[in-house]
């Protein structure tokens, strides 16, 4: 196929994107043209179609192939405490001081968009339990994590990982909140309590409200610079004043934007400072 984008390819995609939308409910086309045509590409070659328009027509006479290619573009790629020092940083200059703040049994409310498999949202949560245990102190920790793809919070919701977690976790956090299960790790109640999964489309959807924390690393990469300056207003809007924003080390938080303090610049995380201004798309919170 080309490699220039052109406006013929640029219309193909287009069309690719309709059916996708159609058939799953999900809109790609605020995603960077350079990351789906890659991903639909290699989808397509898979099959020894080399033409765009070809694939269209192979996708219109095989519905079954869309799910397929809906599960090639998604980027589910993490880990638990996927950037160690990230996480080491987190928890010293946001965790421990959100907690601080927070009376005896009051509400702590993170949201991760792109959560994919969940391990984000635990890891949160392990660190949020070892605070609160460190600090004697005991506050009602809800996290949403939330992601587009429903075989992926079906895995997040069962909370079982392979052996190979153990590369990331510490074997004192393995044996604390994590039992073993036929070769694998289910985690403990104690931690899947503070966690709430759900399907969302975080461009289409409402976001949450109220928010202490976001946590959106290595999502924004793959936006159009549009949908990224929307997303930063709407994650503003949803937080807290001097909530916490979380994003992932290639991420920035925006040119146009100036309502996020930095907390830590190598690891991107801000603070923020809560303008009165409203989100570039309103969007009605829940």
């Amino acid at each position: 196929m080309a490699a220039a984008y052109d406006g013929k390819i640029i219309k193909y995609l287009e069309n690719i994107f309709s059916l996708m939308e159609a058939h799953t409910g999900c809109d790609f086309s605020n995603y960077k043209v350079s990351t789906m045509y890659r991903r639909i590409t290699k989808r397509a070659n898979s099959h020894r179609i080399d033409s765009l328009l070809d694939y269209i027509e192979y996708l219109k006479r095989n519905p079954e192939e869309i799910d397929l290619l809906f599960q090639e573009v998604l980027i589910n790629v993490t880990s638990f405490f996927r950037d160690p020092e990230a996480f080491d940083i987190i928890k010293k200059k946001a965790l421990t001081e959100l907690i601080a703040g927070k009376d005896e049994g009051s509400n702590l409310r993170i949201w991760v968009p792109g959560c994919s498999n969940g391990e984000e949202v635990y890891s949160l949560a392990i660190i949020l339990q070892e605070l609160m245990e460190s600090m004697e102190k005991q506050v009602k920790v809800q996290i949403f994590g939330t992601d587009i793809d429903g075989a992926a919070i079906d895995h997040a919701r069962k909370r079982i990982y392979p052996e190979n977690i153990r590369e990331n976790v510490s074997p004192e956090r393995l044996e604390k909140f994590f039992t073993p299960k036929k070769g694998k790790y289910q985690l403990k109640n104690q931690i899947r309590e503070m966690a709430v999964f759900a399907v969302h489309d975080v461009i289409s959807d409402p976001p949450f409200a109220n928010l202490d924390m976001i946590s959106c690393r290595n999502l924004l990469i793959y936006l159009k610079p549009e949908a990224q300056n929307i997303l930063l207003s709407n994650f503003n809007f949803a937080l807290n004043r001097y909530g916490i924003l979380f994003l992932g080390p290639s991420e920035s938080k925006g040119e146009t934007l100036s309502s996020f303090q930095a907390v830590d610049k190598k690891w991107k995380i801000f603070k923020s400072s809560k303008s009165d201004a409203p989100p570039l798309r309103a969007m009605e919170s829940l």
